[in-house]
């Protein structure tokens, strides 16, 4: 509920990956057709330089991203996100930034259950553990 919206930019190499070079000037173009709120832009490099998302997180409006982890961060931390139809997060934020102003809050429960549930270490995977539980 706060004043800004934070747009996570993909990287170079996730944006030719993905075929939508351009994302990010495409994105705040949106942004700026529906609110008049202040952007914090932030790509991949600033945590290493000592910028952590919570920071940019602490009393944002929401987070704004392709399908960047920091969707996934934003949700666990109680912030309300904006992502592509692909993203992990859809099932918990919104993909059209049309409705920046209206943000998402569901209940994250179910879908932190379901993503811990789908994660696998390397003794299960090769114990055949995932391929059982796909299978059932």
């Amino acid at each position: 509920g706060g004043p800004h919206i934070v747009v996570a930019e993909p990287s170079v190499t996730y944006e030719r990956f993905h075929a939508i070079e351009g994302w990010t000037e495409r994105t705040l173009a949106a942004l700026a057709a529906v609110t008049d709120r202040p952007i914090v832009r932030r790509d991949k490099e600033m945590q290493r330089f000592g910028r952590r998302l919570s920071q940019d997180l602490a009393g944002a409006h929401a987070l704004v991203t392709h399908g960047s982890n920091a969707a996934v961060e934003a949700v666990v931390m109680g912030c309300p996100v904006f992502v592509d139809a692909s993203s992990a997060a859809a099932l918990v934020g919104r993909t059209d930034l049309a409705a920046i102003e209206a943000p998402a809050y569901p209940d994250r429960e179910p879908w932190l259950r379901c993503l811990a549930y789908s994660q696998f270490d390397e003794r299960e995977l090769v114990d055949g553990t995932l391929w059982r539980l796909l299978r059932d």
